[in-house]
């Protein structure tokens, strides 16, 4: 019996290149998903609070089955920096089905210059991290102190509402 060498080490590689390629799958879907959630949560029990300014939107495709798009904004810190950041429909819908619904829902009608409640961590090396709150638009400043009132008082009841 004749062994092709070469025809065998060719499908051991691609089943070797498979199996890392579901590996990284898995790991995206669950672990890195469970960070995101758990960042999204950190961040409302213990995030500061600022107004984001939306600076862009882009829309490239918007069905009823799916988004691609970005709401670009800005939002200043406690201590006066400003950063810029990004909600992505990747990021969105890996942050909560909530989230993906209002960002593929309000992504056509958001427009730059519309203010959002933002939630960052101010303490961490990398204070972009934050949240845009699609669903906290800020019209005034009443409505800002309120959902920060909100949120405090959910907090001190240790009561993340979380997202479905």
């Amino acid at each position: 019996m004749k062994i092709d060498f070469a025809a065998t080490i060719f499908y051991t590689i691609v089943a070797i290149c498979v199996t890392i390629a579901i590996a990284l799958v898995c790991y995206e879907r669950f672990v890195l998903f469970d960070k995101r959630r758990n960042n999204v949560e950190e961040l409302y029990m213990n995030g500061y609070f600022s107004i984001g300014t939306v600076s862009r939107v882009t829309a490239d495709v918007v069905t009823d089955v799916q988004i691609q798009g970005a709401i670009y904004y800005r939002f200043k810190t406690s201590t006066g920096i400003i950063y810029d950041n990004f909600l992505g429909s990747g990021i969105a819908k890996h942050i909560s089905k909530t989230t993906y619904k209002l960002f593929k829902n309000r992504l056509p009608d958001i427009k730059s210059g519309d203010k959002f409640l933002v939630l960052y961590d101010e303490d961490k090396t990398y204070p972009q991290n934050s949240i845009l709150l699609l669903d906290h638009p800020i019209e005034s400043e009443l409505d800002f102190e309120r959902y920060k009132t909100e949120i405090e008082k959910n907090r001190q009841n240790k009561n993340w509402r979380g997202y479905e």
